[in-house]
Protein backbone atom coordinates (compact mmCIF):
# COMPACT_ATOMS: atom_id res chain seq x y z
CA UNK A 1 0.00 0.00 0.00
CA UNK A 2 1.66 3.70 -0.74
CA UNK A 3 1.54 6.32 1.59
CA UNK A 4 0.41 9.62 0.98
CA UNK A 5 2.40 12.84 1.21
CA UNK A 6 -0.21 13.89 3.89
CA UNK A 7 -0.10 10.60 5.24
CA UNK A 8 3.77 10.46 6.09
CA UNK A 9 3.23 14.24 7.45
CA UNK A 10 0.53 13.13 9.69
CA UNK A 11 2.94 10.09 10.86
CA UNK A 12 6.10 13.03 11.60
CA UNK A 13 4.12 15.06 13.39
CA UNK A 14 1.36 12.82 15.54
CA UNK A 15 3.80 9.33 15.70
CA UNK A 16 5.61 8.75 18.71
CA UNK A 17 8.53 5.98 18.19
CA UNK A 18 8.84 5.62 21.99
CA UNK A 19 4.82 5.97 22.91
CA UNK A 20 3.31 7.65 25.68
CA UNK A 21 4.94 7.98 28.83
CA UNK A 22 1.98 7.23 30.55
CA UNK A 23 0.34 4.72 28.79
CA UNK A 24 -0.54 1.34 30.49
CA UNK A 25 -1.56 -2.09 28.44
CA UNK A 26 -3.25 -2.94 31.81
CA UNK A 27 -4.92 0.34 32.57
CA UNK A 28 -6.26 0.57 28.74
CA UNK A 29 -7.00 -2.77 28.73
CA UNK A 30 -9.20 -2.43 32.18
CA UNK A 31 -11.15 0.73 31.11
CA UNK A 32 -12.50 -0.99 27.97
CA UNK A 33 -13.80 -4.07 30.25
CA UNK A 34 -14.89 -1.43 32.43
CA UNK A 35 -16.87 0.47 29.48
CA UNK A 36 -18.46 -3.22 27.78
CA UNK A 37 -19.48 -4.39 31.29
CA UNK A 38 -21.69 -0.45 31.99
CA UNK A 39 -22.66 -1.01 28.39
CA UNK A 40 -24.45 -4.52 28.89
CA UNK A 41 -25.91 -3.06 32.27
CA UNK A 42 -27.81 -0.78 30.55
CA UNK A 43 -28.60 -2.55 27.58
CA UNK A 44 -30.13 -5.06 29.90
CA UNK A 45 -32.07 -2.76 32.18
CA UNK A 46 -33.24 -0.71 28.86
CA UNK A 47 -34.29 -4.21 27.02
CA UNK A 48 -36.17 -4.99 30.55
CA UNK A 49 -37.98 -1.60 30.85
CA UNK A 50 -39.12 -2.72 27.28
CA UNK A 51 -40.34 -5.69 28.32
CA UNK A 52 -42.20 -4.43 30.72
CA UNK A 53 -44.24 -2.27 28.59
CA UNK A 54 -44.54 -4.30 25.86
CA UNK A 55 -46.35 -6.77 28.38
CA UNK A 56 -48.04 -4.25 30.12
CA UNK A 57 -49.36 -2.78 26.79
CA UNK A 58 -50.06 -6.43 25.50
CA UNK A 59 -52.46 -7.21 28.50
CA UNK A 60 -54.33 -4.18 28.34
CA UNK A 61 -55.39 -5.40 24.87
CA UNK A 62 -55.97 -8.72 25.72
CA UNK A 63 -58.11 -8.03 28.47
CA UNK A 64 -59.86 -5.70 26.10
CA UNK A 65 -60.61 -8.17 23.84
CA UNK A 66 -61.55 -10.86 26.00
CA UNK A 67 -64.05 -8.56 27.24
CA UNK A 68 -65.38 -7.17 24.07
CA UNK A 69 -65.85 -11.16 23.06
CA UNK A 70 -68.23 -11.10 26.17
CA UNK A 71 -70.04 -8.09 25.14
CA UNK A 72 -69.61 -7.37 21.20
CA UNK A 73 -70.01 -4.02 20.02
CA UNK A 74 -68.53 -2.48 22.77
CA UNK A 75 -66.26 0.14 21.99
CA UNK A 76 -62.36 0.82 22.46
CA UNK A 77 -62.76 4.16 23.60
CA UNK A 78 -65.73 3.11 26.83
CA UNK A 79 -63.02 0.77 27.86
CA UNK A 80 -59.91 2.42 28.07
CA UNK A 81 -59.16 6.53 29.00
CA UNK A 82 -57.45 8.56 26.28
CA UNK A 83 -54.47 8.44 28.37
CA UNK A 84 -54.31 4.53 27.98
CA UNK A 85 -55.39 4.60 24.13
CA UNK A 86 -52.57 6.71 23.30
CA UNK A 87 -50.12 4.77 25.28
CA UNK A 88 -51.34 1.43 23.64
CA UNK A 89 -50.52 3.11 20.56
CA UNK A 90 -47.02 3.88 21.61
CA UNK A 91 -47.23 7.89 21.21
CA UNK A 92 -45.03 8.38 24.07
CA UNK A 93 -42.19 5.96 22.59
CA UNK A 94 -42.71 8.06 19.52
CA UNK A 95 -42.54 11.36 20.91
CA UNK A 96 -39.21 10.48 22.44
CA UNK A 97 -37.38 9.21 19.43
CA UNK A 98 -38.95 12.27 17.54
CA UNK A 99 -36.75 14.04 19.87
CA UNK A 100 -34.06 12.91 19.63
CA UNK A 101 -34.47 13.05 15.96
CA UNK A 102 -35.05 16.50 15.25
CA UNK A 103 -34.91 17.30 12.16
CA UNK A 104 -33.70 20.43 10.69
CA UNK A 105 -34.63 22.33 7.42
CA UNK A 106 -31.85 23.18 5.38
CA UNK A 107 -32.15 24.65 1.67
CA UNK A 108 -31.73 21.52 -0.14
CA UNK A 109 -32.19 18.61 2.11
CA UNK A 110 -32.93 17.34 5.63
CA UNK A 111 -30.75 16.58 8.15
CA UNK A 112 -30.78 14.82 11.54
CA UNK A 113 -29.60 16.60 14.61
CA UNK A 114 -28.25 14.38 17.42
Amino acid sequence: MKISENQKRDQKVFFLEKGDPDFSPERNKAVVERSIQRYELMRKKKKHEFDDKYAERADAVITYLKFADKKPGYRLDHFFTPKEIRTLRGDDIRAKIMEGLQIVRTKHQLKRVI
